[in-house]
């Protein structure tokens, strides 16, 4: 069992599977940081680039842009007390 999850942290932490992950989470946080934008319009967008990346990249792609898109919605909502996301709207009061 510890082999396997060995395997898949070898499979997550190689160069290429970290820079999708630090582009997935830039988008997301910009996406997160505009109001109106929020993590699933930013996937929705994203989507398409996916097509062309096997199963794992896409789905760390993806992933990625989720969670810096929660991040980033809690941006506005500390700067200008306007949520950028409806995960930071408690951030506001």
């Amino acid at each position: 069992m510890v082999e396997l999850l060995l395997h898949g942290l070898n499979n997550i932490f190689t160069p290429g599977i970290i820079l999708i992950m630090i582009a997935g989470i830039v988008i997301g946080i910009v996406a997160g940081a505009i109001p109106g934008l929020n993590a699933g319009i930013a996937i929705a967008l994203m989507l398409p680039i996916t097509y062309r990346l096997s199963f794992l990249p896409s789905l760390v792609f993806l992933t990625s842009i989720y969670t810096g898109g929660v991040w980033g919605g809690a941006i506005t909502a500390i700067l200008i007390n306007a949520p950028g996301s409806p995960a930071a709207i408690a951030t506001t009061f």
